[in-house]
């Protein structure tokens, strides 16, 4: 249960700041947060003679894989297999339901424990188990046809839905998921249309059928951008130094 450990992945101050007061403003005490420093662009793991936004794009896929393998290699006795942990990337924002979606907030009663942004995370935790990833905000994501099968949290206002995505920007991992994640997205990465971690996991997704559950993809914002969820990369604040390739 919570605080759960989170990663904020980051190499500039102001954005692992503004990332690390979006999270504690919005689940106060939930996240026990650690920075992670993203992997520098002169790391001898990154090809230097493609473009400067693929060079960006390796140090992301880099930055991921670390964290996914600092967690994994930590002792028992700190983190069981069972635990889960959340990755965060530094541009990364929640969803204001009162401003934005006035009519679903009305509706919405977040007082109640098992109802507030917190019991809607902890229910998904619940569904994941067994996958062991849970995706907080999604891209551009793509559902199965033959699956339209959706759960609804318990007060019927948001969808827990399964799918392959992209982004990286807010995903949660148990402990044992995080120790073959690389070798099973690694087979992958020569097919992957788009080379960043995202493109990775959703080639995998979708041709291993492994689709995780993302949480509140009935959710849309910003508008016309593909983002669905409460978590979502905040463009208008903080730009992107990996699209720029996509």
């Amino acid at each position: 249960g919570s605080p759960y450990f989170a990663y904020v992945l980051s190499s500039i101050p102001a954005h692992y700041n503004f990332t690390v007061s979006n999270l504690e403003k919005a689940l106060s005490g939930y996240f026990k947060i650690e920075h992670f420093q993203s992997v520098s662009l002169n790391d001898t793991r990154i090809n230097r003679e493609l473009r400067t936004a693929s060079i960006h794009q390796q140090s992301n896929l880099l930055s991921h894989i670390d964290m996914w393998l600092n967690f994994s290699s930590r002792s028992d006795h700190e983190y069981a297999d069972n635990d889960w942990c959340f990755i965060f990337e530094d541009d990364v924002n929640i969803v204001d339901l009162k401003v934005h979606f006035p009519q679903i907030y009305s509706k919405w009663n977040y007082s109640n424990p098992r109802h507030s942004l917190r019991g809607i995370i902890d229910q998904a935790l619940k569904l994941a188990e067994l996958d062991g990833v849970l995706y907080l905000g999604t891209c551009g994501p793509e559902y199965p046809k033959n699956n339209s099968k959706i759960i609804y949290t318990s007060d019927n206002l948001f969808e827990f839905r399964r799918g392959s995505y992209f982004c990286s920007h807010a995903i949660a991992y148990k402990k044992w998921r995080l120790k073959t994640l690389w070798s099973n997205y690694s087979v992958y990465q020569p097919i992957a249309e788009y080379k960043g971690v995202d493109g990775i996991a959703k080639t995998y997704q979708i041709i291993e059928k492994k689709l995780p559950l993302s949480v509140a993809s009935n959710i849309h914002w910003p508008p016309s951008t593909g983002h669905f969820g409460f978590f979502y990369q905040d463009r208008a604040v903080i730009k992107s130094t990996i699209n720029a390739g996509r």
